[in-house]
């Protein structure tokens, strides 16, 4: 009976701490960020980010992401530690979720990375906050259908668009967080990170692709899954 009280007591703490983080995020999100219809095409939405705002709640962030068809849709933060914000969310107060944020080898030059890697918590199947709703992609069916990646910056009007090329199961050693390179270098490695996905994507021209992103969560069996993105504009 002890025992049934207490994962009872656990099950609505969780349920409880999630409620609270997405009422976070999304009053975030009605704060900093607005939409508008365009009257002549009805399927076009004009999105601003208000990052005046934004950055006076955290002068570290410096992007948007958004995936139509899936609830990511989160502020990210630049970072020079490597799991600070693992454990800490955007108002840097303790948080088992954490926040989005950028590999801490980017600090000096986050968004001028070949592989732009953005990190996110996976926190399992009764929730899908952070990056827990990257998981849906090991689902073909799914990944085929939500393939666009929209990444708004502090310094472009415009998001970057970005199309999902690759689906990869690795480990934390994997070619996947690999962040130097020269012209050659990058090249053979897009190459080699699309023969490694777990699907087979309908084909991108990769040829004079500037930049990949790839966002990155845990698996739960040790391993990680990595969604490679090839920017298209």
């Amino acid at each position: 009976m002890i025992l049934l009280i207490y994962v009872c007591f656990q099950i609505y703490s969780d349920y409880h701490s999630i409620h609270k983080v997405q009422k976070d995020l999304e009053s975030i999100k009605k704060a900093c960020v607005s939409e508008s219809v365009n009257p002549k095409d009805k399927e076009k939405v004009h999105r601003k980010v208000d990052w005046k705002h934004l950055q006076k709640i955290n002068n570290n962030c410096i992007a948007w992401i958004k995936i139509p068809g899936n609830v990511v849709d989160y502020p990210i933060l630049k970072t020079n530690s490597y799991n600070y914000y693992l454990s800490h969310d955007i108002n840097n107060n303790y948080s088992q979720y954490g926040t989005l944020f950028f590999d801490y080898r980017l600090y000096d030059k986050t968004l001028k990375s070949k592989n732009l890697i953005i990190y996110g918590h996976n926190m399992g199947h009764y929730t899908d906050v952070m990056f827990s709703s990257l998981m849906k992609y090991k689902q073909s069916d799914y990944a085929s259908k939500h393939r666009t990646v929209y990444l708004y910056t502090v310094n472009r009007e415009e998001p970057y668009v970005y199309k999902i090329i690759s689906i990869r199961e690795v480990n934390k050693q994997s070619d996947a967080y690999k962040v130097k390179f020269n012209n050659e270098d990058f090249t053979e490695w897009q190459k080699s990170i699309r023969e490694k996905s777990i699907m087979k994507l309908e084909d991108e021209d990769i040829d004079n692709n500037e930049q990949i992103l790839t966002l990155s969560t845990c698996t739960y069996d040790s391993n990680r899954l990595v969604l490679h993105c090839k920017r298209i504009n």
